[in-house]
Formats: C-alpha cells, structure tokens, sequence
C-alpha cells in the first residue's frame, strides 16, 4: 500500500509540474494542486479537471458577434418577409378582381 501511495504522489508531483508550466489561471493551478495531491485519486481528479476538449479548426470556429447561422437565418428571413408580403398582395389583388 505504501509503494501504491508513494507512486501516486510521485504523479501527483509530476502533474503538478506540468500544470504550473501551462498558461491557466493562478487560482485554477492552486485549486488543481490541492486536488491532485489526494493519495490515489489525485491523478485521476487532475485528469478530470484540465481535460480540455481541442481547438476547433480557424475555418471551422465561430469568430463573429452572432452566429453565422443567425447572421445566415436574418437574410434568410428578410427575404421570406418580403416573398410573404408579396403574396399577399397579390393575394389582396386577386380578391379584389372577383
């Protein structure tokens, strides 16, 4: 049991290194410490905790105010205002001719 805790925290140690070396947060490289020095456990909580998902492509990210599906769908929609409001005049139009 000892060997399994003191392997842990040799881990648990190296982790810690790695994590100060990174770019984050100060507040979130303590919080992350103190978690990952847990015997056993910490490693995996350090895990748990940086596991960022990967970056998203430059072409493939959203790098506008909006959505580029909102931008898209406003267009969209103005052209559907003006196509409905076209048919219904000649809708109006119609109605009146009979």
């Amino acid at each position: 049991m000892d060997y399994l805790v003191l392997t842990s925290e040799a881990i648990s140690i190296y982790l810690i290194a790695r994590l100060w070396g990174r770019s984050d947060a100060i507040r979130f490289k303590i919080f992350v410490s103190v978690f990952t020095l847990i015997p056993l456990l910490g490693p995996l909580f350090f895990y748990f905790l940086t596991d960022y998902p990967s970056s998203l492509p430059v072409d493939k990210q959203n790098r506008f105010s909006r959505g580029n599906f909102t931008q898209n769908w406003d267009v969209e929609k103005r052209k559907m205002k003006e196509k409905i409001r076209k048919l219904e005049q000649e809708s109006n139009e119609d109605d009146n001719k009979i």
